[in-house]
């Protein structure tokens, strides 16, 4: 039995928004480097403002979940960020659109493949590389070299991305969570209606009249009562 595909290494094309992100981020690993040598007072402004602290995130400084992913410590770091980002991005900007991708980003700020194996040079499934890929940010964490760079948030962005991943509403975030959004005040409207009905049946009663509704809240006109119409609502429906 086929427990899962493997995929040959292969190399995407440069989509829109990858596109648009890798030259932000050269970009601004750019200025960081020109501002260091040259303004390092301007360099620091540059890293307390654009850098992820929590604190300053708790008041007010939100901007910081989305511009800490445009700062980073070394070429290396750099380079690898936007490696991954190109290989494992740009396929699902293909496959989801961009107006999905960059949700996505935006809302993790690190991109995963979303499919049960990732391309990597070992044909190697999901779990094992991301195992890996846990195992080597959890020990960098506590390596004094690393300096500023956001292990911790690395392995938010890639839990925040597996969560996302398995939870995705297939039409997306925004879609899935209008829908929700819709289905839970139909349901509150349909309450309110069957709530309404059963008061109103108590009032008539109290002036001897008799008014019937069905299990939907809709009114049932006498001359409907015995039809048999297979279950459909009557009156007026929502």
């Amino acid at each position: 039995m086929n427990r899962g595909r493997t995929l040959s290494l292969s190399f995407p094309p440069f989509t829109p928004w990858v596109k648009r992100i890798v030259i932000g981020c050269v970009a601004v690993y750019f200025l960081q480097v020109v501002l260091g040598a040259f303004s390092p007072m301007a360099g620091s402004y540059l890293i307390t403002f654009g850098a992820l602290i929590p604190a300053a995130v708790v008041h007010g400084w939100i901007w910081q979940l989305i511009t800490y992913s445009f700062l980073h410590a070394s070429v290396g770091h750099v380079l690898i960020n936007m490696l991954m980002l190109w290989m494992f991005g740009a396929q699902e900007e293909v496959d989801w659109g961009s107006k999905k991708f960059l949700e996505f980003y935006l809302s993790a700020n690190r991109i995963w493949r979303s499919r049960n194996n990732l391309v990597s040079f070992f044909m190697m499934k999901a779990k094992y590389m991301v195992a890996i890929m846990i195992f080597l940010v959890v020990i960098a964490t506590f390596q004094p070299s690393q300096g500023g760079i956001a292990n911790f948030a690395h392995l938010g962005g890639l839990l925040f991305g597996f969560l996302y991943i398995k939870f995705l509403p297939k039409r997306g975030l925004m879609f899935g969570t209008s829908e929700r959004y819709f289905s839970l005040r139909n349901s509150y409207y349909r309450w309110k209606r069957r709530r309404a009905a059963r008061k109103f049946e108590v009032y008539m009663r109290k002036h001897d009249r008799t008014v019937t509704f069905d299990e939907h809240g809709n009114y049932v006109p006498p001359d409907e009562i015995d039809k048999k119409n297979g279950g459909s609502k009557s009156g007026w429906v929502n």
